[in-house]
């Protein structure tokens, strides 16, 4: 059955007609360069899986700014809200690339996490260098969304340096 105002033999309804106007549309503002419209929620790889203990590789600068990366790192934020996480890296979701995300938080670990940007802030850290400042000093417990369920103490420095690229 076709409803009212309907294309005459499309099978489609009004409803379907403006999506496919709409996608139209975001395809001539876009093109195939990037849809920050269309995210995905990605399979998140367990412990023991090989990706988690090969070597990630570095991304090239210039590619950085490709549709391809900007998907990926949009998937990844989407990934980690979905599971509540704070941190993603790429290994994570099947990706052997140097990106990192996180949501900064201002509130204590084991509070709830909003989906406020305000509350969490967004950071994404491409092929970061890390420099210890301190000594590790301090314990404390953190999970893993490769690891479900399961929580570990984990010793951290006071004070690291980070070089890395953001997403622009």
């Amino acid at each position: 059955l076709e409803t009212a105002g309907a294309e005459q033999g499309s099978g489609r309804d009004d409803g379907e007609n403006l999506l496919h106007v709409r996608a139209r549309f975001l395809i001539s503002l876009y093109g195939t360069i990037y849809n920050p419209l269309l995210m995905a929620i990605l399979k998140v790889a367990r412990m023991g899986h090989p990706v988690l203990r090969a070597k990630a590789l570095p991304v090239p600068k210039d590619q950085i700014a490709s549709a391809s990366v900007q998907r990926l790192i949009d998937d990844m934020f989407e990934t980690m809200r979905e599971y509540s996480g704070i941190g993603l890296a790429a290994p994570q979701v099947h990706e052997g690339v140097r990106i990192f995300v996180a949501g900064l938080r201002s509130a204590p670990v084991g509070d709830s996490v909003s989906d406020e940007e305000e509350d969490m802030p967004l950071m994404t850290l491409i092929n970061p260098e890390i420099t210890l400042v301190s000594e590790p000093v301090s314990d404390g417990w953190e999970g893993c969304l490769s690891i479900p369920d399961i929580r570990g103490l984990v010793p951290r420095a006071a004070e690291i340096k980070v070089k890395a690229y953001d997403r622009t």
